[in-house]
C-alpha cells in the first residue's frame, strides 16, 4: 500500500494515550479518577485500537495473497554517507503474521482490562489503586502492539524494552510486599540480559548489510541479510576449543538468549516463578499475552536466521523441550496454586519454542493462541477459587469447592480439556498435534525423534498436573479454613462469568482456524486447505504421510489420557498417596543406606508438602521443594552478583556517576556507528 495508507500508528497510539491520561492524572496532578472514568478510559482506548486493527485486517484480506500494509512516517535514524549509508525508517507493517498476533493481543488486552476492572480490590491504598494498574496495562499493550507492527529493527527493540519495563511494573504492582519486590527485581535483571542480547543481534545484522549488497529499510529486506551474515566470521572462540562461528550462528545465539529470557524458559525461569504472587490480572497479561506473545513473534519473524544456524536451532528445540518436561514435572509437585500455573506456563511456552526451532510458524502461533485462551480461562477460574477462600493459595486448604462454584467448575473443565489435549474439538488438542507434526520430519534439528518423545512425555505430565489441580480445588473433602463460611462461597458476578464463558467458547470454536487436514478428511468431504492459519501465513503443507500423522496423534492422545487417568485415579481412590510415599522415603532415608547422605542433604531443610494432607505446621510464605530448588537455585548467586556489583552501584543517586554512565553509553554508540560504516 502507499506510504501514507491506513493509519496503523493509531493502533499502538490509542492505548498509549489511555496510559498517559491515567498516569498524568495520578502521577502529575495526584488526582484519582472516579471508578467509572478509571474503567472507561482504558476500555475505550483498547477497544478503539482493536477497531482500527480489525479495519486494517479486513483491508489486508482484500489485498493480494502475501501482501502487506506498510505505512512510513519518515526516516528517524541513519549512519554513514551515501552510497554506503544505512537508513532506518519509522514505519509500521501489517502482514499476515503481525495481523494474527496483533488481533490476539488487542482482543486479549480488552478481556484483561475488563477482568482487572471487575476483580481489582476496592482498597485505595497507594500500592493497590486500580488506576495505576490500568495505566500500566495500557502501556504494556501499547508496547506490545508497537512491537508487533514495527517495521524496523530499532523501533522493535525500543518497544521490546518498554514492554519489559511495563511487565516489571505489572508484576511488582504490590510494591509494599517486600518479597514480591525482590522477586520482580530478578525479573528486571533477567529482562535486561535479553534486551542486551537483542540489541547486539540487531547491530550484527546492520553490520552484515553491506556484505548483503542491498538496501535496508524494513523487515522484508532482512531476507537478504543471511548471505552477508554467512560472510562474517568470528574467530574469538578458539580458547573454548570451538571452531569459528559465522555471523548467522552468532546472531541466532543472541536471539535465542533474548527469546528464552523473555519467555522465562530454563535457565531463566526463576523470574516467572517467583513473581507468581502478583495480581491475577497481571499474571493473565504477562503469562498469556505479553511475554509469550513477544517470544513467539520474534522467533517467527526471524526464523530465517535459524535456518542458517542448525545447531542453534537444535539448542532452541532441546531447551524448549526440556523446559516443557521439567515445567510439567515440577507442576505435579506444587502446592501453591499460582506457582503450579506458572510452571505450567513454562511448559506450554517450551512447546511453542520447540515448534519455532522446527521452523513451523503456524504451529507456534496456534500454540500461542491456544495458550492465551485456555490458560487465560484457567487463571480466571482459579482466581475465583482463591477469592472464594479468602486469598488462600495452598491447594491443601481447599477442596469440594466445585459444589458451590458450579459455573466456575464448568469453565475450569473447558480449560482443562484443552490444556491436556483430551478431545479433538479443543484448540489444545490440535496445537499439540501440530507441534509433533512440525518436529517429526525436521531435517535440521538434532535427534527429532528424541524431541518427539520428550514432548509426548511432557503432554502426559501436564495432564496429570491439571487433573491434580482440579481434584484438590473442586472435588474431594472440604479442607477450607474455619474462618471461611461455606454458605458465603458463590460464583462471581455476571461480568466475570461472561468473560469466562466467551473464553470457553473460544477454546472450542478456535479449532476451526487450524484444523489439521487429516481431521478434515476424516470428518468432512472435499475440504482443501483446512488449516486456514497455515494457508494465511503462506507456509507450505506438511511433509508427513497421513499414516505418520495418525501415529503421532495416537501417541499424544494416549499420553494425555494416561496422565489424566493417573491424576484422577490416584487422587480419587488414594488421595494421600504422595504423603504415604514421602513417609516411606523418610523411613528409607533414615535407614542404614541413607546415613551416609544425611550430612550433605539434611531432610529437615526439604519442604515435604504434598498431596492433600500437609504437615501439621503449615510452611509460611512460598517455599520451594527440593526438586524445584535444585532447578532454580543454580543461577541465584550469579543474578545476585549482577545486582550487587552491577546495578546497585549505578543507583547511588550521585549525579556525577549518572553523567559518567551516560557519557560512556554515548561513546559506545558512537564507536558502534563508526564500526558499522568502516570501509
Amino acid at each position: 500500500m502507499g506510504e501514507f495508507g491506513f493509519p496503523l500508528g493509531w493502533v499502538p497510539a490509542l492505548p498509549l494515550i489511555g496510559a498517559a491520561i491515567l498516569g498524568v492524572m495520578r502521577g502529575l496532578f495526584r488526582r484519582d479518577l472516579s471508578h467509572r472514568w478509571t474503567a472507561l478510559v482504558p476500555f475505550v482506548a483498547v477497544l478503539a485500537s482493536l477497531g482500527f486493527l480489525l479495519a486494517a485486517f479486513f483491508e489486508l484480506l482484500m489485498s493480494a495473497p502475501g501482501g502487506a500494509i506498510v505505512v512510513r512516517a519518515g526516516t528517524w535514524m541513519g549512519a554513514g554517507i551515501a552510497p554506503n549509508a544505512t537508513m532506518i525508517d519509522f514505519a509500521f507493517r501489517l502482514d499476515p503474521l503481525s495481523s494474527v498476533i496483533g488481533l490476539l493481543v488487542a482482543a486479549g488486552g480488552l478481556f484483561a482490562v475488563v477482568h482487572a476492572v471487575a476483580t481489582l480490590p476496592a482498597d485505595q491504598r497507594e500500592d493497590r489503586g486500580p488506576q495505576r494498574f490500568l495505566g500500566f496495562t495500557c502501556l504494556a499493550l501499547a508496547a506490545m502492539l508497537l512491537l508487533v507492527l514495527a517495521d524496523d529493527l530499532f523501533l522493535f527493540w525500543a518497544a521490546w524494552c518498554v514492554l519489559g519495563l511495563a511487565t516489571w511494573w505489572l508484576l511488582g504492582f504490590w510494591y509494599a510486599d517486600e518479597a514480591q519486590t525482590h522477586a520482580v527485581s530478578v525479573a528486571f535483571v533477567i529482562g535486561r540480559v535479553g534486551d542486551a542480547a537483542l540489541l547486539a543481534a540487531w547491530v550484527l545484522i546492520l553490520r552484515a548489510v553491506p556484505e548483503a549488497d542491498g538496501s535496508f529499510s524494513d523487515f522484508a529486506d532482512l531476507q537478504s541479510t543471511p548471505a552477508g551474515l554467512q560472510a562474517v566470521m568470528f574467530q574469538g572462540f578458539g580458547f573454548l576449543g570451538m571452531k569459528s562461528w559465522t555471523g548467522s550462528e552468532v546472531v541466532a545465539s543472541l536471539l535465542l538468549v533474548a527469546l528464552i529470557s523473555k519467555a522465562g524458559l530454563l535457565p531463566f525461569s526463576r523470574w516467572m516463578i517467583h513473581s507468581s504472587q502478583a495480581p491475577v490480572a497481571a499474571l493473565i497479561l504477562v503469562q498469556t499475552l505479553l511475554s509469550v506473545g513477544a517470544t513467539i513473534y520474534l522467533g517467527s519473524r526471524m526464523s530465517f536466521i535459524f535456518l542458517d544456524a542448525p545447531w542453534v536451532a537444535s539448542c532452541a528445540g532441546w531447551l524448549g523441550a526440556l523446559s516443557a518436561l521439567f515445567g510439567a514435572l515440577i507442576a505435579c509437585r506444587q502446592t501453591d496454586i499460582f506457582r503450579l500455573l506458572s510452571w505450567s506456563t513454562v511448559s506450554q511456552v517450551g512447546l511453542a519454542v520447540v515448534a519455532l526451532a522446527a521452523l513451523d510458524q503456524a504451529a507456534a502461533v496456534f500454540q500461542l493462541m491456544a495458550h492465551a485462551l485456555h490458560k487465560g480461562l484457567l487463571f480466571m477460574a482459579m482466581g475465583v477459587v482463591v477469592a472464594a477462600v479468602g486469598g488462600q493459595t495452598d491447594l491443601r486448604r481447599m477442596g469440594n469447592l466445585g459444589s458451590r462454584l458450579w459455573r466456575t467448575r464448568i469453565d475450569t473443565w473447558a480449560a482443562a480439556l484443552s490444556i491436556c489435549g483430551l478431545i479433538p474439538m479443543t484448540m489444545g488438542f490440535f496445537s499439540m498435534e501440530q507441534i509433533l507434526f512440525a518436529v517429526a520430519p525436521s531435517q535440521h534439528l538434532a535427534s527429532p525423534s528424541g524431541l518427539v518423545w520428550v514432548v509426548v512425555v511432557a503432554i502426559g505430565l501436564t495432564s496429570f498436573s491439571v487433573m491434580r489441580l482440579i481434584y484438590l480445588t473442586l472435588y474431594g473433602e472440604t479442607r477450607i479454613p474455619e474462618t471461611i463460611r461455606w454458605a458465603e462461597i458463590e460464583d462471581p458476578g455476571p461480568v466475570l462469568l461472561w468473560l469466562m464463558a466467551l473464553l470457553a467458547v473460544g477454546v472450542f470454536a478456535g479449532t476451526l482456524i487450524a484444523t489439521p487436514q487429516i481431521w478434515a478428511d476424516l470428518l468432512f468431504v472435499e475440504i482443501r486447505d483446512a488449516n486456514s492459519l497455515r494457508h494465511f501465513l503462506g507456509l507450505n503443507p506438511l511433509a508427513l504421510t497421513p499414516r505418520t500423522q495418525w501415529t503421532l496423534v495416537a501417541w499424544a492422545t494416549s499420553s494425555a489420557w494416561l496422565g489424566s487417568a493417573a491424576g484422577i485415579g490416584l487422587y480419587l481412590y488414594r488421595p494421600n498417596w504422595l504423603s504415604d510415599g514421602l513417609a516411606w522415603g523418610d523411613r528409607l532415608w533414615f535407614s542404614g543406606a541413607g546415613q551416609s547422605l544425611q550430612k550433605k542433604w539434611r531432610p529437615d531443610r526439604i519442604s515435604r508438602g504434598s498431596g492433600v494432607e500437609g504437615p501439621e505446621k503449615e510452611p509460611e510464605g512460598r517455599r520451594e521443594d527440593a526438586f524445584e530448588g535444585w532447578i532454580l537455585r543454580y543461577g541465584e548467586k550469579a543474578i545476585r552478583s549482577v545486582i550487587d556489583r552491577g546495578t546497585r552501584p549505578l543507583q547511588s543517586g550521585r549525579a556525577a556517576q549518572y553523567f559518567a554512565t551516560a557519557l560512556l553509553a554515548c561513546c559506545a554508540i558512537l564507536l558502534g556507528l563508526l564500526w558499522l560504516n568502516r570501509t
